[in-house]
């Protein structure tokens, strides 16, 4: 349950613009996604986001990196 609500956190910092809190939640909730259920595609919208998160915080190295994991 600690996961839902670590990516909710995520999604609203990144609606609020704060982008580092946003990457920060949402890559720390990550590796546990695939525990609580949901597709592919909705679990694929969430790395999308934390990339996006990450390069409007002004972290390109961890954009790159997520984007990584992401593709396996």
């Amino acid at each position: 349950a600690r996961v839902g609500l670590t990516m909710a956190e995520g999604l609203v910092a990144y609606k609020e613009g704060n982008y580092f809190s946003a990457y920060h939640r949402l890559v720390t909730a990550r590796p546990q996604m695939q525990k609580i259920g949901g597709s592919h595609a909705q679990r694929d919208v969430f790395d999308r986001l934390t990339i996006e998160a990450a390069l409007r915080a002004g972290l390109p190295g961890r954009s790159s990196e997520t984007a990584k994991a992401h593709r396996g």
